[in-house]
């Protein structure tokens, strides 16, 4: 939001559009429409915001990894970042953007160098200084340890299925 004083005591705001990033990784997620809550949540921060969101700014990646760096939403979010189309991209929470943390925060610092800024729904954290820095980077590597630890869980309950004689 660039903001200016028309006068004393009295501001006008410039709104510039924001855009929303979501994913999920699952057929059963996209079933289950927790891409729809992700995004109506962010609605409801934008609105509450007042700031303005135009729907061509809503990136959707439905049933890409995390682990994946290259995803089209993302792609094309991250291109229009660089030109400048709009001021900052919510995500409900920074495990969106990758589950793997060299990926997230090449993701963040390339969106914010083009001057957008990202904001996380629940994570209060924003990499500005250097302990949220280090949070961020915390969370990151607990968002990729909670992909690995899934990806084990699946793999153990494939390989049980089939000692028992099922298709897998």
């Amino acid at each position: 939001i660039r903001c200016f004083r028309k006068k004393e005591n009295d501001w006008k705001k410039e709104v510039r559009p924001v855009a929303i990033y979501a994913r999920v990784s699952t057929e059963r997620q996209e079933k289950e429409e927790t891409i729809v809550s992700q995004i109506g949540a962010i609605r409801d921060r934008i609105a509450m915001d007042n700031l303005v969101l135009d729907e061509s700014f809503v990136y959707k990646d439905e049933g890409f990894s995390g682990s994946i760096i290259e995803r089209p939403a993302l792609d094309r979010l991250r291109e229009e970042a660089k030109q400048h189309k709009f001021d900052m991209v919510y995500v409900y929470d920074y495990g969106r953007f990758s589950r793997d943390l060299t990926d997230l925060m090449v993701i963040k610092d390339e969106i914010e160098a083009t001057g957008v800024r990202v904001v996380s729904l629940f994570e209060r954290i924003t990499g500005d200084s250097d302990t949220d820095r280090l949070l961020l980077q915390i969370m990151g590597a607990v968002h990729e340890y909670e992909r690995k630890k899934i990806a084990r869980r699946f793999h153990n309950g494939k390989m049980q299925k089939a000692k028992r004689g099922k298709l897998v």
